[in-house]
């Protein structure tokens, strides 16, 4: 950053400015993106992420198993492949020993003293006489708990994840999907690029990663104002939701597909004038 642009940056912060709305570049008059094109691209984004979340939370669940519970990982990879049979009882020893150190309450009591003194082989014994059905669902925020009327241990999330849990749901995949597709592609998401859009900055500067992050959540926000936030594009001027003002972008069709636009459907300078 040269002298006289942070100098500039200085003077701007100073005094209140049209600073949401300055154009920078050559973003004015380019081409907007319809309402149409931009709900259809987030629609295929949307289905692209429901594919890819499912399998990457099931996989992170696996991988959070073999770290922990390596018996119980591979007994269920056996499982997956034969079909039928049950977890062995070592594998289900290590998923107490996991449960007795994330949440030692949800422990059945008859195994409380065991686990405490690590001693698995006195565990599979106790199951020998007694098995626990497992219950997983990494769906739910709930903490683990076991429910003695049904002898089922119910895994949640803070067992299976443990200090990560929160970081780990299909909101954070959505974050992070729109965040990474946003910033690697420079404003064109993977469904953008099928309908030749992309968002760029109002001042005309590169598209960072915190950008990136500041326009995926605020999607949170457009949701949260029950779709209105989206809405917004029908009748804002510059066709700005509310994710667009949270990060201060735009979405302009790609010039190369389409070089004549209507003059109602460019970036417009909306700075007050005097």
């Amino acid at each position: 950053m040269s002298e006289r642009t942070a100098e500039s940056r200085r003077e701007r912060q100073r005094v209140v400015t049209a600073e949401p709305y300055a154009l920078g570049g050559n973003t004015k008059g380019r081409p907007l993106a319809s309402v149409r094109r931009r709900a259809v691209a987030i629609a295929l984004d949307g289905m692209l992420l429901a594919l890819m979340a499912t399998p990457l939370l099931l996989g992170a669940t696996y991988a959070a198993l073999w770290v922990q519970a390596p018996t119980l990982a591979r007994d269920v990879l056996a499982l997956f492949g034969s079909g039928q049979g049950d977890p062995s009882q070592r594998g289900e020893a290590e998923l107490l020993a996991l449960v007795a150190r994330r949440r030692p309450g949800a422990v059945p009591e008859r195994f409380a003293g065991p686990l405490a003194a690590s001693d698995l082989e006195a565990v599979e014994e106790l199951l020998a006489e007694e098995s626990v059905d497992f219950m997983v669902d990494i769906n739910t925020s709930e903490p683990t708990y076991y429910d003695p009327t049904t002898n089922t241990l119910n895994l949640n999330r803070d067992v299976i994840f443990g200090p990560a849990a929160s970081w780990i749901s299909y909101a954070a995949m959505a974050l992070a999907y729109f965040t990474l597709t946003t910033r690697i592609g420079n404003g064109k998401t993977p469904g953008k690029w099928l309908l030749g859009i992309r968002a760029v900055r109002l001042d005309g500067g590169p598209l960072r990663l915190w950008d990136a992050f500041s326009r995926a959540g605020g999607y949170a926000a457009s949701l949260s104002m029950l779709g209105l936030g989206f809405l917004e594009a029908r009748w804002d001027p510059n066709r700005q939701t509310v994710h667009d003002r949270v990060a201060g972008t735009v979405v302009i069709r790609d010039p190369r597909r389409r070089r004549h636009p209507s003059p109602r459907r460019i970036v417009a300078d909306r700075s007050p004038k005097g």
